[in-house]
C-alpha cells in the first residue's frame, strides 16, 4: 500500500488483512481492499519499518572472489606507494631478514615500508591505529593483503630501520615533489619550492626533505612509547571480557543497558534535594538522614 509513493503498509502473504505503517486512510484502505485494516501499535522496529530502509545484510556471502585490484581505483595513494617500493632499491631492509627462524614467517620489509609510508603520509604515527586499520580500512588491508602485522612488529621493524627508513621517506618525497606534487597524503612538501631556487638549492632540498621525514617517523616512535607506557601489550581498545565475544552479546548489552539505567535511577533518588549531613559533623536540629529544601532548622 503505496501513498505519495511512499509504502504506508503491506499485505502480508494471503491473509485477509492489511498492516499499516500510519493511521492515516485507515477507513478508506480496508473498504478499497476489502480487507481489515491493523493499525500497528508498539510493535518492533523491525517489523515497522520493513519498507522503509536498505536492507542490512552482513551475513550475505559474496557470490564472487573477492579482488583486491577492484577495491581501491588505479590512482589512489596506497596503490602508488606501493608501486614506488616496488621500484626502490631495498635490498638493505631484506638482508637481516631471518630465514628458517621458529615461528611465523616474517613479513615482507617492501610490504612493511609501503605500510608505514602510506601511514605516516596520512597522518597515522601510531603503531596501535595502523595495526587497528589494516583490520578496518581498505586502503590498509590492501597494503598488507588482509595480513596485517600487531603493533609490535611494526614498531620493532620501525626501530631496526630508523636511518635507513627516513633516507628511503625522504626519498619519496623527493620523486613526488619533481613531479609536480605539492603534498603525499596530507604531508605537504611544497616548502621545498623555496628551498630549490636558493643557492645549493638541490642539496638544501634533499636535507629538508630529510629533516620532515624524520620528524615524522620520530613522532611515531615517541607516540608508540607514550602508548607503551599506557596500555603495556594491549592494544588499547579491547573491548571488556563481559563485552567481548558475539555469542550472547546482545543479553549482556540489555543487561548492561539495564544497570546503567539503575544506576540513574539511584542517582536522581540520591539527588532528590537532601542536603547529607557530612561525616563526623553534627549541628543541633539537623536529623541525622541531612537537611531537606524548605525545611528549618528545630
Amino acid at each position: 500500500i503505496r501513498q505519495n509513493g511512499s509504502e504506508i503498509g503491506r499485505k502480508k502473504d494471503d491473509l485477509p488483512y492489511v498492516l499499516l505503517f500510519c493511521d492515516s486512510l485507515r477507513e478508506a484502505v480496508a473498504k478499497s481492499c476489502g480487507v481489515v485494516a491493523v493499525l500497528l501499535v508498539g510493535c518492533s522496529r523491525e517489523l515497522a519499518m520493513a519498507g522503509s530502509y536498505r536492507p542490512v545484510s552482513r551475513d550475505q556471502q559474496f557470490l564472487l572472489p573477492v579482488d583486491m585490484g577492484e577495491w581501491l581505483p588505479d590512482d589512489h595513494l596506497a596503490w602508488f606507494l606501493i608501486d614506488v617500493v616496488a621500484e626502490l632499491d631495498t635490498s638493505a631492509f631484506h638482508a637481516d631478514r631471518v630465514l628458517g627462524g621458529r615461528g611465523r614467517a616474517a613479513y615482507d620489509p617492501d610490504m612493511m615500508l609501503a605500510l608505514l609510508l602510506y601511514a605516516y603520509a596520512n597522518k597515522v604515527h601510531a603503531s596501535r591505529s595502523i595495526e587497528r586499520l589494516c583490520d578496518s580500512d581498505v586502503a590498509f588491508r590492501v597494503i598488507c593483503g588482509s595480513d596485517g602485522p600487531d603493533h609490535a612488529t611494526i614498531a620493532r621493524f620501525r626501530a631496526v630501520h630508523d636511518q635507513g627508513f627516513k633516507a628511503l621517506f625522504a626519498s619519496v618525497l623527493g620523486l613526488c615533489r619533481a613531479h609536480g606534487m605539492v603534498r603525499v597524503g596530507v604531508v605537504s612538501i611544497d616548502g621545498t619550492k623555496v628551498l630549490a631556487n636558493a643557492s645549493r638549492g638541490a642539496n638544501r632540498s634533499e636535507q629538508w626533505l630529510l629533516e620532515q621525514a624524520s620528524k615524522i617517523v620520530d613522532e611515531a616512535t615517541a607516540v608508540d612509547a607514550q602508548q607503551d607506557a599506557e596500555f603495556g601489550d594491549a592494544v588499547g581498545d579491547e573491548l571488556p571480557a563481559q563485552l567481548a565475544g558475539r555469542s550472547g552479546r546482545g543479553a549482556r548489552i540489555r543487561a548492561a543497558l539495564a544497570e546503567v539505567d539503575r544506576q540513574k535511577q539511584k542517582a536522581a533518588a540520591d539527588d532528590d534535594g537532601v542536603f547529607p549531613r557530612a561525616q563526623g559533623c553534627h549541628f543541633p536540629g539537623v536529623p541525622a538522614g541531612g537537611l531537606r529544601l524548605g525545611e528549618d532548622i528545630v
